[in-house]
């Protein structure tokens, strides 16, 4: 930009603001977001494991056998209790279609939300060295300079 030209932060921050703030520390902070510089990964971790244990749980439903044997108890007590016939309580215990979609559609959640995750944490890393990089340039003293 030429001499005669103001930045528009000029206008919006008082003297004494200017003096502490450079132009580039204004564009980069209202640039960026707060998920540029920050990962939740216990957030992203903790909703990873809780669908993988959903999608544990329906994969033992659906083999059967001992794995699902608790499960199994557990469904036939909870047709039972609401009153099912002995042919809705079979229904209750058998791996349906509406499982079978229930499963993948955990699978494909875990995958999605996995590849956010990793997705999420190189842009992180890409932001936070970009910022190193950028260090001198921040400072109203040096960005004064420029």
């Amino acid at each position: 930009s030429s001499s005669g030209e103001t930045h528009p932060y000029e206008t919006l921050l008082p003297g004494t603001a200017r003096s502490i703030i450079s132009p580039h520390l204004f564009e980069t902070f209202y640039s960026l977001a707060i998920y540029d510089i920050l990962c939740p990964e216990e957030r992203y971790k903790v909703d990873i494991e809780r669908l993988n244990k959903d999608c544990e749980r329906l994969v033992q439903f659906q083999k059967g056998g001992e794995a699902a044997r608790s499960q199994m108890a557990a469904l036939v007590a909870q047709a039972t209790a609401a009153g099912g016939t002995e042919m809705q309580i079979r229904q209750a215990t058998a791996f349906t279609k509406e499982h079978q979609a229930q499963l993948d559609r955990l699978r494909r959640n875990i995958d999605q939300l996995t590849k956010d995750f990793q997705r999420q944490q190189l842009r992180c890393k890409l932001v936070q060295s970009k910022l190193q990089e950028d260090r001198e340039k921040l400072t109203a003293s040096s960005g004064a300079n420029s």
